[in-house]
């Protein structure tokens, strides 16, 4: 009679065993099943055991899915050498419970016309029959990388319009000096080719400073080390005072479109009034240019005459130095003067915005 019993509870215990094992195959099945991102699992056997409904996007033209076998199902869709990279990684998981991580690969697709990619992660987990397979989870990257690229690819065009723009208004500034500085020669007044003569050579550096805007690699941004030194050889040339020498001091200094050409257009009118009236054909004019974190100093002296003994530097009544005070003024920076009757030496102490 023990016995029966025993039996009979030994039958019990079982039913309810694998009662508990299906129910649980069920919910973890029910889990993957459901899941709207990209999971399914491989059993021991290295079949496809379970797909979310996240994995469509992959798997939905492979037929039949569920019980075949997962390298078979891997070389239908990529192609060599990466469909046998994809089974042994999953292998070795299987074998050793070594999770693996691929952080993102593109790669074309065997069984259809479509390049994608994917970031994936595998783990070995033990399965409600008590086996091992390996579960992975994965991200569609292709719609991200899409945009990604099509962002991209917005900046350049972005870019490149904006270049164009700098060529062309620097093309259309100096032709609008050009007509002043004809305009100028024809001109039977002194007073009146100078006038425009002056104004032609403020375009110019306005002009100069939108191509180096144009030809520069950082959009927006003009090297005004490399412009200074440039405008100094250009003002030489134009100004015809080959008695003079010229000694330019530059640092590296990175400057937005809105310092670079007010600061252009102040060390325009202060090399150019170097050279006009120093007073001394062999003069030396000096440019130095310094630049921190926080300040960029413009300095010019030369080595002429000096300042006339009743220059007052609280008076400002040349037009350049009105133009230089006000450019100053907008950028919030400071003018130091030289005194009557000392070296010529004009300082611009500039903040910069970063």
């Amino acid at each position: 009679m023990r016995r029966v019993v025993g039996i009979g509870e030994d039958v019990i215990e079982m039913t309810n065993a694998r009662t508990k094992l299906a129910s649980s195959a069920a919910t973890f099945e029910a889990l993957v099943r459901n899941n709207p991102f990209g999971v399914y699992v491989v059993g021991s056997d290295f079949k496809m055991l379970h797909t979310s409904l996240g994995t469509i996007s992959v798997f939905g033209g492979v037929d039949p899915l569920i019980g075949r076998d997962f390298a078979e199902i891997v070389r239908i869709l990529w192609p060599e050498p990466f469909a046998s990279e994809i089974i042994g990684r999953f292998r070795q998981t299987l074998d050793t419970g070594e999770f693996y991580i691929n952080h993102g690969v593109v790669e074309k697709r065997q069984n259809i016309e479509q390049t994608e990619a994917y970031e994936w992660r595998i783990d070995r987990m033990t399965l409600p029959d008590g086996t091992f397979g390996v579960v992975c989870h994965f991200f569609d990257l292709s719609e991200r990388m899409a945009l990604e690229a099509q962002l991209k690819q917005a900046v350049a065009d972005k870019d490149m319009l904006l270049r164009e723009i700098d060529h062309r208004v620097r093309n259309s500034i100096a032709m609008i000096a050009g007509i002043l500085s004809m305009q100028g020669r024809i001109s039977q007044s002194a007073e009146v080719r100078q006038a425009l003569d002056v104004a032609s050579a403020r375009l110019i550096a306005v002009a100069r400073i939108h191509e180096r805007l144009y030809k520069g690699e950082k959009l927006g941004i003009v090297e005004f080390g490399t412009y200074l030194e440039e405008m100094c050889r250009d003002l030489r040339t134009s100004l015809r005072h080959s008695g003079m020498t010229m000694a330019v001091k530059t640092a590296e200094c990175d400057l937005s479109i809105d310092q670079a050409i007010p600061l252009g257009l102040i060390a325009n009118e202060l090399v150019t009034n170097a050279f006009k009236h120093c007073g001394d054909s062999k003069a030396t004019i000096s440019v130095d240019l310094e630049c921190d974190a926080t300040i960029l100093t413009l300095t010019v002296s030369d080595t002429g005459v000096g300042m006339p003994g009743d220059f007052d530097p609280l008076i400002k009544t040349g037009l350049g130095m009105k133009v230089i005070d006000m450019l100053v003024r907008k950028m919030n920076g400071s003018l130091v003067l030289p005194a009557a009757g000392a070296t010529a030496r004009f300082q611009i102490n500039i903040p910069l915005m970063r």
